[in-house]
């Protein structure tokens, strides 16, 4: 990226808090590319993420699944007749064979939906499940950040009589502030894909802390989050910074990249290391995950 790129997308987006309101100034807007420097590593989350929610906004925009999903009578054959009739609206002189098989394409999609909303059932972890979480694992982990549970965390998973109880840390990452709460330290059976996103089954499951379940929650793409990050100054070092990353985009990116990103060079990962995140650049809101 050239020092040219960045300043060619800053000059039309000054003040754009005074622009959203006016569909000229969109226009202009819209056309603009985030220059990669500014996302760093995470630029393909970002814009997969992106491209997710807009696939989803598309189909739907020819139909919507919820019009189907409580009328089990209602298959793929109604589904394609109402996309045909939305296809020829808006493709009014396009080749009648290739409409037809474009409104396939979207008619499919959208009963692929209906029948996972259809079929949406929470999968219970049981005891033998349990067990056989924590049997699988030398060191049993929080599959998204790689923390290690306390014997007490993991007598208390499997009520075993007589385990003491969690005892919380004197000392509290800021950056990640698990901790708090005795629920952030303690084991929980998380599904990797949220149920409402489609996931089931017993390998959908996996361990979690308390913390990373909370904050991941129903969530798939960091759009999904707030985009306002939590204002609390603090001291680091000798920088005083004043926002915290959300929690959401903290556990995305623990998640997906899983490798430590030290720019001096290390071999950690979050399926045998615990995860943190360290600031990119203390003026800003970037961060990098670290062992």
């Amino acid at each position: 990226m050239t020092l040219e790129n960045a300043n060619r997308f800053i000059k039309p987006n000054i003040g754009t808090s005074n622009l959203n309101w006016s569909l000229d100034d969109l226009h202009a807007l819209a056309s603009q590319r985030l220059p990669d420097i500014i996302t760093d590593r995470n630029d393909l989350i970002l814009r997969a993420d992106a491209n997710s929610l807009w696939l989803k906004w598309f189909i739907e925009g020819f139909c919507s699944p919820l019009r189907y999903v409580d009328d089990v009578t209602k298959g793929e054959a109604h589904i394609l007749v109402d996309v045909t009739n939305r296809v020829d609206e808006i493709f009014t002189h396009e080749p009648a064979p290739r409409k037809k098989i474009f409104a396939k394409q979207i008619a499919l999609r959208v009963m692929e939906e209906v029948t996972r909303q259809r079929n949406i059932k929470r999968d219970f972890a049981t005891t033998k499940i349990k067990e056989n979480l924590i049997a699988a694992a030398a060191i049993p982990r929080c599959w998204l950040c790689g923390y290690a549970f306390s014997k007490e965390a993991i007598g208390a998973f499997l009520k075993k009589p007589g385990t003491g109880a969690i005892q919380l840390p004197k000392l509290v990452d800021i950056l990640r502030p698990r901790g708090l709460k005795v629920r952030d330290l303690s084991i929980e059976v998380e599904h990797v894909t949220p149920v409402a996103s489609g996931g089931s089954g017993v390998g959908n499951l996996a361990l979690s802390c308390g913390w990373c379940n909370r904050y991941k929650g129903a969530k798939s793409l960091i759009y999904e989050a707030s985009f306002r990050a939590p204002r609390s100054p603090y001291n680091l070092g000798g920088i005083k910074l004043h926002e915290l990353p959300h929690p959401f985009w903290t556990i995305r990116i623990l998640a997906v990249r899983r490798m430590c990103e030290h720019i001096g060079g290390c071999d950690a990962h979050a399926d045998a290391h615990e995860m943190y995140i360290a600031p990119v650049n203390c003026l800003g809101l970037l961060a990098r995950i670290e062992f």
